[in-house]
């Protein structure tokens, strides 16, 4: 295997390791402010599919219209891949979503938010 591979895994551990403690500790302070414990459920069980229609600006902003966007163009994206027989171009689109999209662009802004939320007083 090649050095430039196992470093480039090696960074991607690290970022999914860091979004795993942000989202805990999200997790955390969210049950701290409400004062109720927050299950951690499939995404089925808090938006069923059929009722992906009731999202609206009112219960998404624009971070998450963004990581659904991005989302659906890598489940585009993949489903071509599977059938050509891709699996690099699927598992290359996954890794840029991850990495690129959830870890450098959504958790930043979900990090401004919560210090937003935690300290109205702090100037943006």
């Amino acid at each position: 295997m090649d050095l430039r591979q196992v470093n480039a895994f090696r960074q991607l551990n690290i970022k999914l390791w860091n979004a795993a403690k942000h989202l805990h500790l999200a997790k955390t302070n969210a049950e701290r402010v409400t004062k109720t414990p927050i299950p951690i459920l499939p995404i089925d069980k808090v938006i069923p599919r059929k009722d992906f229609t009731q999202l609206t600006n009112k219960t998404l902003n624009m971070h998450d219209w963004f990581m659904i966007d991005r989302l659906r163009g890598v489940v585009e994206t993949c489903e071509i891949a599977f059938e050509d027989r891709s699996l690099y171009k699927a598992t290359e689109s996954i890794r840029s979503f991850i990495y690129d999209d959830f870890c450098d662009v959504f958790l930043e802004f979900q990090r401004t938010d919560m210090a937003a939320e935690s300290d109205p007083n702090a100037s943006p």
